[in-house]
């Protein structure tokens, strides 16, 4: 493949994380990860090879992924967000009801305090 078609395939890819990241796809996104570093080494591994001269099409393209690279990760970080947030709600709301369904459950564990004083 040549750098432009890699480029391209890196492109296609950049936009089908962005439709996974709208559908909540958070496992279709990492895969999708996994294939963009493919595309990447490989783009790599030719620019090594033989430095070659970037053409306006591909500034053009690379302007393109960068912008919509971003915008997937700022929207991947809001998701992130989110998730944690109610993660965090619902360990609240796990630790306010164990409370509630046995608020006189005393563990042994706290101690006892014996009074070993003779009484007259």
């Amino acid at each position: 493949m040549t750098k432009r078609e890699l480029i391209e395939e890196l492109l296609r890819l950049t936009q089908l994380q962005s439709k996974s990241l709208k559908d909540g796809n958070v496992d279709g996104f990492i895969a999708l990860l996994d294939k963009r570093q493919i595309i990447l080494d490989e783009i790599q591994k030719l620019h090594e090879e033989k430095t070659e001269t970037k053409e306006q099409h591909e500034e053009d393209l690379v302007t393109m992924l960068k912008a919509l690279d971003e915008e997937n990760r700022v929207e991947f970080e809001r998701q992130f967000e989110e998730v944690k947030t109610k993660l965090r709600q619902a360990r609240q709301l796990k630790q306010r009801e164990q409370h509630y369904n046995n608020p006189y459950d005393m563990s042994w564990e706290e101690g006892v305090f014996f009074d070993k004083k003779e009484r007259r």
